[in-house]
């Protein structure tokens, strides 16, 4: 899970992921399962809408993996 790598970090209301030296991916968590996460290295965006909670810890892996897996 993102929370329990140790690049992961949390700080003014964003959750990043240290990629690199230069370039970090962060994501907010919203409610009802909101992500909101953003790669400046890929210059990406992807949102997901939720309507449930349902299990938060993964929708940063998945939107991670869907980002580099189109980049």
């Amino acid at each position: 899970m993102w929370f329990n790598h140790n690049k992961a970090y949390y700080k003014y209301l964003w959750w990043g992921h240290l990629n690199n030296k230069t370039n970090n991916d962060y994501f907010a968590l919203g409610a009802l399962g909101q992500v909101l996460y953003v790669s400046p290295e890929n210059n990406t965006l992807a949102i997901r809408l939720g309507r449930k909670w349902g299990v938060m810890d993964w929708w940063a892996t998945i939107l991670y993996k869907l980002i580099n897996s189109l980049t």
